[in-house]
């Protein structure tokens, strides 16, 4: 049952609303003078506004012009009553918000139609509300998890690697990367062949593995090389080990580094040692096999093999909330955060153009850094078109999502060369953007 406000000074006009109101099994309650409207609304739950275009000292597009001013109410429904049919009149008042016009005299069959539309617009827009704002919490939720277990897992000595069903890395704690330092390149989404060629036999055996042999048990435990730098090898202790799901599988890779002492494959101990040892191990590699379970999970239901991009921003960055104060938004926030995407774009253009080529666009750095969606049509064209809008004051959401372009400039900085004319700026840019971000956010 909806609550409706009439706002009219024609007691005729009243009466007849709310009768048909009443028959359409709604309540309803009404004022003829525009000075009580906010009182009610403070005071009461509305979900419809009729709101009569002439009435005495404030008439009804000013009154509408206040109610969508007012940040509590400009969501409001509100429905404009006339017998004035001003092509004007119906302009100025869809302008200022009106959602729609009911003429008088009134029918009751184009009254009763015109409200019940309007209220099963917003039953949608209340549900829709209700989906973003309960998408909004759950993706908060999995951030939080996910940075938990990201600390967790980077304060590790053995390196800890998950792995997709194709065996393509999605997720590295610190000492992988510290360990795998020598590799060019981003290691995320690449395969485990690729990152650790010593594997590559493994892995082409794996995919023809039949799955009930891959359950709860190590593919293999063997002895690796892995190169630095500097020319030196260290010797690493590698573990594979199926993470298997209902509907998917992944892996889980460990390397235990010959310096870190407690490697669950001790050799040349007493037996009397053993025993009280390896139970402890396997405890604790229990317990790592459920930590990176989670994230994979985690990973997944983010819809984020892209860790990389999220760990490039500084933790307290990470943990900010995406929605920050409207009058900020409008006065520093929004500026900054177009400003940054062009400039990204802009050093990512120059550094991928050459004397013969034009260069990589903005649709390429949409698409690779798998931030933004693209969009190709027919002909082979592609279109970035949510990133467009971040490139223009005009055309900027209301909302921006300002976690998406620092990640985004991230990406940038991270893949071209450093030496290069825009580089510097674009660190500066981000960091201006940074700082605004925290005044604002505390």
């Amino acid at each position: 049952m909806a609550n409706l406000l009439i706002v009219d000074d024609n007691e005729q006009n009243v009466q007849q609303m709310q009768h048909f109101i009443r028959t359409m099994g709604h309540d309803s309650q009404f004022t003829m003078t525009a000075e009580f409207v906010f009182d009610i609304l403070q005071s009461e739950r509305v979900d419809l506004i009729l709101l009569d275009v002439h009435l005495p000292k404030t008439n009804g597009l000013q009154l509408l012009q206040q109610i969508k001013a007012h940040p509590e109410y400009e969501s409001l429904p509100v429905v404009m009553i006339t017998a004035d049919e001003s092509d004007q009149l119906l302009s100025d008042c869809l302008s200022a918000g009106a959602v729609d016009f009911i003429h008088k005299p009134f029918r009751d069959i184009t009254f009763k139609a015109r409200v019940q539309s309007v209220l099963k617009a917003g039953e949608y827009q209340h549900q829709l509300l209700l989906e973003i704002l309960e998408h909004k919490r759950t993706s908060s939720s999995l951030r939080a998890s996910r940075q938990r277990l990201t600390r967790i897992l980077d304060t590790m000595e053995e390196g800890m690697l998950a792995l997709d069903e194709k065996q393509n890395v999605i997720y590295l704690n610190q000492s992988a990367n510290q360990l795998l330092s020598h590799i060019s390149g981003k290691l995320l989404l690449r395969s485990l062949g690729d990152v650790l060629p010593e594997l590559e036999p493994f892995c082409k055996d794996l995919q023809s593995t039949p799955e009930d042999f891959l359950s709860g048990k190590d593919i293999f435990n063997m002895q690796l090389q892995i190169s630095q730098k500097e020319g030196a090898a260290i010797p690493c202790q590698a573990t594979l080990t199926p993470l298997v799901f209902p509907d998917e599988k992944g892996w889980m890779v460990r390397l235990v580094a010959e310096s870190f002492t407690s490697s669950p494959y001790p050799e040349n101990k007493p037996e009397s040692s053993l025993s009280t040892e390896l139970p402890a191990q396997q405890n604790r590699l229990k317990q790592l096999e459920w930590m990176i379970s989670g994230m994979w999970q985690l990973l997944k239901e983010e819809g984020a093999p892209q860790l990389e991009l999220l760990n490039t921003l500084p933790a307290d960055m990470d943990e900010m909330q995406e929605e920050l104060p409207a009058r900020i938004r409008e006065k520093e926030l929004r500026p900054a955060l177009v400003e940054t995407l062009r400039l990204a774009i802009r050093t990512w253009e120059q550094n991928s153009a050459t004397a013969t080529s034009a260069g990589k666009t903005a649709e390429d750095l949409a698409e690779e850094s798998g931030l933004w969606s693209v969009y190709h049509d027919p002909d082979g064209g592609a279109y970035a078109r949510t990133l467009a809008k971040y490139l223009s004051l005009d055309r900027l959401p209301r909302q921006p999502r300002w976690r998406k372009v620092l990640q985004t400039a991230y990406y940038v900085l991270k893949n071209t060369p450093q030496d290069s004319e825009l580089h510097p700026r674009l660190s500066m840019q981000i960091e201006k953007l940074e700082k605004l971000l925290r005044q604002v956010s505390f």
